[in-house]
């Protein structure tokens, strides 16, 4: 085994650089925020239905929401790298 030689190391990331993990997170919390208001707007303040289906309807369009956020991120970061 040679000893004398270094193993490659990776490039370091850019400071100020988020991970895409990090972004993945960020964009599922605000797709889920988002989400989950639009259907409240829609489901409480113009349709009025009952409270079971506010609460569905909360859950469905902010895990809806959750899935844009990070698809959104991962397509603009395979976007910037290339």
């Amino acid at each position: 085994m040679d000893r004398g030689r270094m193993a490659p190391r990776r490039p370091r990331p850019i400071m100020g650089r988020m991970s895409l993990t990090a972004r993945s997170i960020a964009g599922a919390a605000f797709g889920a925020f988002v989400g989950a208001w639009i259907g409240r707007a829609i489901f409480v303040w113009i349709l009025d239905v009952s409270h079971t289906w506010e609460v569905v309807a909360l859950v469905a369009f902010g895990l809806a929401g959750a899935v844009i956020g990070v698809a959104a991120e991962r397509e603009e970061a395979a976007k910037r790298d290339g």
